[in-house]
């Protein structure tokens, strides 16, 4: 009938929509592997901030960050470790830090 064929594919694009949700969530994951603070030096904490996105993984150095176009619109799905405030961030060893501890 009409009413079942609506209904299944109701569920199909459910699945589908999750099926996609799950590979973007793995994606982010696998791309937090590499550390890109290395990419930016600094000499104080107060040098270093969030990179400019909606759930920063690294941090990078102010002056970059005043270069860059944060996102419009960001969803409201928590991270773990991601930087969302600059006190997320340190510089060490002269290189900016995500400190953000991992969930």
């Amino acid at each position: 009938s009409l009413r079942a064929a609506e209904s299944s594919h109701a569920i199909m694009l459910r699945l589908s929509t999750l099926a996609i949700f799950a590979a973007l969530c793995v994606c982010a994951v696998l791309a937090q592997d590499y550390d890109q603070s290395m990419d930016y030096s600094c000499r104080t904490d107060a040098d270093c901030v969030p990179n400019a996105e909606c759930h920063p993984a690294y941090c990078i150095d102010r002056a970059t960050a005043d270069t860059l176009t944060p996102p419009e619109i960001c969803t409201l799905v928590y991270v773990c470790g991601a930087a969302y405030d600059a006190e997320n961030c340190v510089c060490k060893d002269n290189v900016c830090h995500n400190i953000t501890p991992d969930c």
